[in-house]
This record gives structure tokens, C-alpha cells and sequence, in this order.
């Protein structure tokens, strides 16, 4: 250690001794002062004028804290009333649907009318029976509404719906999705709510989904007043840029039909189809995307039957196809035509259905009048060798998928008028 480090110890050492001095010397000073003080409080204590003060003054304070000291006043037990019972709200549109399952297509319009009104922030419910009551002789009340929609014939298998439509018509719309084949089929397996539906017929607001079916309600019951909504699909494309390109020509065409398999869809005649086509060595390719629902049909084997598709597997289809051929004999108004033609493809079909008012303006599509085998080929050979604008077929059928469109047509037809608060967002409730 150098002599500098020995000088910096050493003058650190003398810092730390005199600061510890002056510390001592401070608390001295302290505790000095507290005895001084603690020797004249005694002082006083003993003093002569101390103990007179004491003499008269605690009976005064005691006269002062009776005189000035509030007793506590006793609470008065509150009575604490139950909250008042808040009546339920009578909403503008309640939405009866007797099932929500995709393999139908009936409950869709009715749930995307629903699922339109809600992004506009509306007053409107939607009941799906099956969920909402499985009984179907349970009369339970439905919530209070301004506007009620009873969709498909098959609600009046309930009977609270059927109570529903006894009691009151004026502000209930019967909106049916179905012709001559589902109402025979449901009369025999309801009576009672065909029934209903006579009774209460002249008295009823009826939705309609195309002109064949109106003429065909209004020939059946005693209607009086029908408005033709039409009907509408979520699932079709709004995109111009996926449509079919104009002018394509396939060599081996892929004719498609989406539905359930069943009589009134032409199960029958779309195998025939295939079948004399492979016959007369045409070198048509046939599929049909949907499930079974009727035993003991003819399904050819000719045919590719694809079962359910859905999402992207269908889009798929609906783009690859070279023509949609629908077979149907009963069919209003079918959404799967319309998802198609959204893509640009092209149409045939029976001028007996719904799809033939649709399709009836353009010229690259084509309808036969008699449900025969021969015909319905020749309109085919015609429809594969007639070039067409898919962007046409994509205009005609715009006003069949616009679900703002849609929502707004049923409001007109049901009178009702859109709330004033509505400020156009899309807002989910």
C-alpha cells in the first residue's frame, strides 16, 4: 500500500469519528430536552391552579355532553318492494320455421330474411319449432309480434301454430314454398292442418315464390290475397369474376342436377335421360348431388350419384358443369338452379316449375313443354350448342340471390316499415 491510500484511509476514518461525535452530541441534546419538558408537565400537574381547574371542569363537561349529545335515532324498518315485473317488449317480426336443417331447402329463405333483418339492427325473431316445442299438440304462446311469418305448409303440423292462424290472421303472412306433390303428401300425413289451412284460407296473407304457384294456390283454396316474394339462397355467388367464361365449349359435357331423390325432383326421367343418351353414343357425363329420400326409384347406372355436397365440393361442381338439367315435374322455385346460375351456367328445364319464369327471357336457355324423354334431349343438344354470356346468366338470376333484395320485398308484401333508427351498418344483435 502506497503512501497515498494510507493518507485517503486515514482521512476517511477521522470523517466517520467526527460525524459519529456530532450524532451523539445531537441525541444528548434531545434527550435533555425531553426530560427538561417531562419535569414541567409534573410541575403543573402538582400545581395548586391544576387541580382547581380539574375541580370545575369535569362536572361541566359532563353537563355539556347531556345537553349537546344527539341520542342515536332508531331506523325505522325500510319495506323493500320487489322490482316491478318489466312486460316482455312486442317485437315487429317473429319468424316461425318448423326446422332449420340444411338438407331442405324450404326454412332458407325465411332464416335469411331473418339473418338480413338482424345485420340491419331490426326487431326480429326467429322460432325454430323443432327446437322451440318437439310436441307438436302442445299449444304454447308465441312471444307477442306485430308481423308474424309462418314459413312452409309443414308448420301446421303444430298445433300452437294452428291456434296461432285460428285466432288471428290480420297480422300473420303464411309463407309456402310448395305446389301440388308436398301438399298432397302433407294431407294425408296432416289432416288436420290442411284443414286449418281451408278454413282460414279467405282470411289469410299468402307468400308465394313464383306465378305457376300462385295460380296454383289461388285453383286449390280460397285465397284472396297472394303476393309473390320469390325466394333466395346464401349460398349463391356474388362474385362476377367466378362466373363462367362466354364461349367455352366442352367436349365432354357434365350435366348436373342437385336435389333430393325423389319423384316429383324426375329421379326417373334424369336416369332415362342418361340412359338413352349413352344409347345414342352422346358422350354426356350425368351427376346428381343429393341424398335418397324416396325408396324404390329407378337410379341409373349412368348416372354419378354424388350424395350430399356442400361448400366448397358443390361450388366445385356448379363450376365444372356444362349445364344444369332440372328434371324436376313439382318443383316452385329451387335454390340449387339459382346457386348455379350464379356461376354462369346454363339452364334446362320443364316449363311446369318455377325456374322456367326465370330462365324464360334467355336465349341460351332452353324449356320443353312435354315431360317426355325425347324432349327434354332435344332441348339439351340445343342448350350445349347454343354459345352464351355466363355474365348474362349471372344478370338474370342477381335479383334471386340479393338477400337485401329479398328482405326488402318481404317487408313491402308484410307492411312492414323498417325502423328510423336503422343507420345501414351491418351490426349482429
Amino acid at each position: 500500500m502506497n503512501n497515498e491510500d494510507e493518507k485517503t484511509q486515514s482521512h476517511d476514518a477521522e470523517s466517520y469519528h467526527r460525524d459519529l461525535g456530532s450524532a451523539r452530541c445531537r441525541i444528548q441534546e434531545l434527550e435533555q430536552r425531553i426530560r427538561n419538558i417531562t419535569k414541567e408537565r409534573d410541575a403543573l400537574r402538582n400545581s395548586t391552579s391544576f387541580r382547581i381547574g380539574q375541580t370545575l371542569m369535569k362536572p361541566l363537561a359532563v353537563i355539556r355532553q347531556a345537553l349537546f349529545v344527539r341520542k342515536p335515532v332508531e331506523k325505522q324498518p325500510v319495506e323493500v318492494k320487489p322490482p316491478p315485473q318489466k312486460r316482455a317488449g312486442t317485437i315487429d317480426v317473429l319468424v316461425l320455421c318448423h326446422d332449420n336443417s340444411k338438407l331442405s331447402g324450404a326454412p332458407v329463405p325465411a332464416i335469411s330474411y331473418f339473418r338480413e333483418m338482424k345485420l340491419r339492427n331490426e326487431s326480429v325473431r326467429l322460432i325454430v319449432l323443432k327446437e322451440w316445442e318437439p310436441s307438436l299438440d302442445t299449444v304454447k304462446p308465441f312471444p307477442p309480434a306485430k308481423r308474424v311469418i309462418v314459413n312452409s305448409i309443414a308448420s301446421l303440423q303444430w298445433k300452437a301454430v294452428r291456434v296461432l292462424l285460428e285466432s288471428n290472421c290480420d297480422n300473420v303472412a303464411l309463407y309456402l314454398h310448395e305446389t301440388a306433390w308436398t301438399i298432397q303428401k302433407f294431407e294425408k300425413q296432416c289432416p288436420e292442418g290442411m284443414a286449418t289451412l281451408r278454413r282460414i284460407a279467405a282470411r289469410l296473407h299468402v307468400l308465394a315464390v313464383s306465378k305457376a304457384q300462385k295460380e296454383y294456390l289461388e285453383n286449390l283454396l280460397p285465397v284472396r290475397r297472394t303476393t309473390i316474394v320469390r325466394n333466395i339462397t346464401p349460398n349463391a355467388n356474388l362474385d362476377p369474376c367466378q362466373v363462367r367464361p362466354s364461349g367455352l365449349v366442352d367436349i365432354n359435357p357434365s350435366i348436373i342436377m342437385v336435389g333430393t331423390i325423389q319423384a316429383r325432383k324426375g329421379a326417373k326421367l334424369f336416369s332415362e335421360i342418361a340412359d338413352m343418351a349413352k344409347k345414342r353414343g352422346y358422350i354426356w357425363r350425368f351427376k346428381w348431388v343429393g341424398h335418397e329420400i324416396e325408396p324404390n326409384l329407378y337410379l341409373s347406372p349412368n348416372v354419378d350419384w354424388l350424395g350430399v355436397c356442400t361448400g366448397e365440393a358443390l361450388t366445385s361442381i356448379y363450376k365444372e358443369a356444362s349445364l344444369f338439367l332440372l328434371s324436376s315435374v313439382d318443383d316452385p322455385l329451387p335454390l340449387a338452379v339459382h346457386e348455379a346460375m350464379s356461376y354462369g351456367v346454363n339452364v334446362v328445364c320443364y316449363r311446369g316449375v318455377g325456374t322456367a319464369e326465370v330462365i324464360g327471357e334467355l336465349p341460351s336457355s332452353f324449356i320443353f313443354d312435354n315431360y317426355t324423354v325425347d324432349e327434354a334431349i332435344e332441348a339439351i343438344k340445343k342448350a350445349l350448342a347454343t354459345s352464351y354470356s355466363g355474365i348474362d346468366v349471372f344478370n338474370t338470376v342477381k335479383p334471386f340471390i340479393d338477400q337485401k333484395l329479398f328482405a326488402d320485398v318481404v317487408n313491402k308484401a308484410i307492411g312492414h316499415v323498417p325502423s328510423s333508427n336503422h343507420d345501414g351498418e351491418n351490426k349482429i344483435c
